[in-house]
């Protein structure tokens, strides 16, 4: 068997990071996606107008860019005792920005945010392989650009194999934010059900149904939790209105979905990548935070939602994502 295809081999077993996404505190998900092909990705997610009650409605627009960059691989191969170990660290870096609709933020309100941060995976093809990923960055705080806050996420997680379609993951993710730290415990799974179709578990992050149609047409059928939080520019006139008077500080916004829907991926050419997604959001809650004090706590109806992107292939590899990296 030739070492080429060992490789092959090897770097499949990790597929099933490929779309593993959130793991939110506040403002921020994990995605412990790698090994995959450099790229730049281009998205936009839309959340239509719901009302809430009789003097409030929401809607919230999300525009992020996602870039993969390779530092540095190696594959060491012995045909004395027929082994493979191999070594990738990846570069990666993300921004994005929210503009969240609601009565009482004003209608110029930006949420903004960005990281950069580091990956990596090595193992052995019988023994399994351990991942870590360390990423900072920061997310708007106040009123403005000025006001920034910084968080951190570092993971670390070990693939176990059991069979060929049969792969275990454990490992914990430690994330900070607002002056806190947050340990996460990592479980997963990744099975084939049958013949091109698989299927994807991260506790507490997200489940995902995977079908491959052909060569160019992938659907995925997945449940995830988003959060975030985010500073914005309240309506002091509309506040005012609703008896309420509050000084305000460094007014939040707080919002928190649950959402399940399908991904249709299709590849145009070599390079590009075409992906469309659409489904229902539900268990949602949003409210206003000012120092400890909450504002306007509401739950926010079940609604539809739909998301497009166009992510760009930088280089050969021979396994391929729609993300990596942290998702924000």
């Amino acid at each position: 068997m030739k070492p080429s295809f060992l490789l092959f081999r090897f770097l499949c077993l990790f597929l099933f990071w490929a779309s593993m996404e959130n793991a939110s505190l506040q403002a921020q998900q994990i995605g412990l996606g790698f090994l995959f092909r450099p790229h730049v990705r281009l998205g936009m997610d839309y959340l239509p107008s719901q009302a809430i009650n009789d003097s409030l409605r929401f809607q919230m627009n999300r525009y992020s860019l996602n870039a993969v960059v390779p530092l540095s691989g190696k594959v060491e191969a012995s045909l004395q005792d027929l082994s493979l170990k191999a070594s990738y660290h990846f570069l990666t870096f993300n921004t994005g920005f929210r503009t969240p609709n609601v009565e009482y933020a004003s209608p110029n309100s930006r949420l903004y945010n960005a990281s950069i941060g580091i990956s990596g995976i090595r193992g052995a093809l019988l023994k399994g392989a351990y991942f870590y990923t360390l990423n900072l960055g920061f997310v708007q705080e106040g009123q403005s650009l000025d006001q920034m806050h910084p968080f951190g996420i570092a993971a670390f997680a070990k693939l176990q194999i059991k069979g060929i379609y049969k792969h275990n993951i454990y490992g914990v993710a430690l994330l900070y934010q607002y002056k806190r730290f947050l340990p996460v415990p990592l479980l997963g799974i990744n099975r084939k059900i049958a013949k091109n179709l698989t299927t994807q578990i991260l506790l507490p992050a997200q489940a995902t149904l995977s079908y491959k149609i052909n060569k160019k047409l992938n659907v995925d059928w997945t449940t995830s939790l988003l959060s975030f939080r985010g500073g914005i520019i309240p309506n002091l006139n509309w506040i005012g209105n609703q008896n309420l008077n509050p000084t305000f500080q460094n007014p939040n916004l707080n919002y928190t979905h649950l959402r399940s829907g399908l991904m249709v991926s299709y590849k145009i050419g070599s390079r590009w990548q075409l992906e469309a997604e659409g489904g229902y959001a539900l268990f949602r809650n949003l409210y206003l935070q000012d120092q400890n004090e909450q504002y306007f706590k509401h739950t926010v109806p079940a609604t539809f939602y739909g998301g497009i992107a166009l992510r760009m292939d930088l280089g050969k590899g021979v396994v391929s994502s729609k993300l990596f990296g942290n998702d924000f």
